[in-house]
Order: C-alpha cells, then structure tokens, then sequence
C-alpha cells in the first residue's frame, strides 16, 4: 500500500470510529495514527 492509501484508510477508520459512538480522543488515539505512520515508514522504531 501506498501511504496515500494508508492515510485515507485510517481517516477512514477514525472516522467510522467517530460516527458509532467514540469519543474522539479514544478514536484518535486507538492506534490507527501509530500504526499508519508504522507501515508508512516500515520499521518499528518509535525513538527514531
């Protein structure tokens, strides 16, 4: 996947998140941002 594709499936996701009832910060912060820039950048290694 491209990170264009990425970053339109965890908009995507954050927002179905939203509109089923949770609040935004627990959306936002459910890991869909972590895990985007995760596989956009292909390595683990948050101190980087």
């Amino acid at each position: 996947m491209t990170p264009l594709e990425i970053g339109f499936a965890s908009v995507v996701a954050i927002v179905v998140l939203i509109y089923s009832g949770v609040y935004i910060p627990v959306a936002l912060g459910a890991g869909f941002s972590f895990v985007s820039i995760w596989l956009m950048r292909d390595n683990f290694d948050p101190g980087a």
